[in-house]
């Protein structure tokens, strides 16, 4: 019986990968608690006369990698399963490995000298707006970003305090954890964590920062926490979101990047509520468009608009 023939039938195109970038694409990986899992894909591919990008995309949380690129590297976007990136970085132990394609078998395939290894071109998955690192707005530009520029090192006080969680008991483990609250402004990055409803208690850090404009915003903070945590300690950071249109909070640094979704916590613990009581009482709901959860739940009954919104007192949620 012949072994496989990894040579015949190759794609036009081939992609250089060096040893370095491979594992920084696994510590991400394992970063957003992704490491190894094989229904999950990391996306490859290279800016129109720019460098490569790896892109990996995780619910509300997109993290991309920047490489320099080739002149044969491909422009489409190529999923490559997460468990392959170990394999990868087997084969190229030494040195870098060579990545293409098998049109006949339909699999990607790693190669160093004598050493391959090859996966089944995953199926059913499409490259969309959304694995971009950067969204346009609908309408234009970003027309008024707020930005803070740190440091990397500096973060850490930002990541320890995201990551200081309280004693949870087994209930509290399965709630969704609070939201960081976060403001841009006045040469100042400060943030604070309330645990108070999970009988904690609120930490608030604040380190100097260069900064432009002023914004303050909320998100999930927790895969945020962990990759600047990977970070080169020496690198610059740059923290901004649109002023008018908060719908994501970037991160970047020289050769990497983390998008995440600026969401309320409010809006996240009681909005599927709202909408599911809303839609088993016969009311007409509006599915969303955004990554973001919307301020307001648009609904129809009996033909007329309304809306539903949710809204935080000191007594709770009304």
């Amino acid at each position: 019986m012949n072994g496989p023939d990894f040579e015949s039938n190759k794609s036009t195109w081939s992609i250089r990968a060096t040893l370095g970038e491979l594992v920084e694409v696994a510590s991400a990986l394992m970063m957003v608690s992704r490491s190894g899992i094989s229904e999950s894909n990391v996306w490859l591919t290279k800016v129109p006369n720019g460098p490569r990008l790896w892109i990996i995309r995780e619910r509300m949380i997109t993290a991309w990698l920047v490489a320099d690129a080739e002149a044969n590297d491909p422009e489409f976007a190529l999923p490559i399963p997460d468990n392959f990136i170990d394999h990868l970085i087997e084969v190229a132990s030494g040195g870098g490995v060579d990545i293409y394609y098998n049109e006949v078998e339909d699999t990607i395939i790693g190669r160093n000298g004598d050493r391959y290894v090859s996966i089944d071109h995953p199926r059913d998955v499409q490259f969309t707006e959304r694995d971009l690192p950067y969204r346009g707005l609908l309408h234009g530009f970003h027309s008024q970003p707020a930005m803070a520029e740190v440091a990397v090192g500096e973060l850490s006080l930002f990541s320890d305090i995201v990551l200081d969680f309280p004693r949870l008991s087994e209930a509290d483990q399965s709630r969704l954890y609070p939201f960081v609250n976060m403001t841009i402004g006045h040469d100042q990055l400060a943030w604070t964590m309330d645990w108070r409803r999970f009988n904690g208690v609120r930490t608030t850090g604040s380190i100097r920062a260069t900064t432009r404009g002023t914004s303050h915003v909320t998100f999930y903070p927790y895969v945020v926490a962990r990759f600047l945590k990977s970070r080169d300690d020496h690198d610059t950071a740059r923290i901004f979101v649109d002023v008018e249109n908060s719908e994501y909070v970037y991160i970047t640094g020289e050769k990497w990047g983390i998008r995440v979704v600026g969401d309320r916590e409010e809006l996240a613990r009681w909005g599927g509520m709202l909408r599911s009581q809303l839609e088993e009482s016969g009311a007409d709901v509006e599915p969303t468009k955004s990554e973001r959860i919307p301020d307001y739940v648009d609904f129809k009954v009996d033909g007329h608009s309304c809306y539903g919104s949710i809204h935080v007192h000191e007594n709770g949620v009304s």
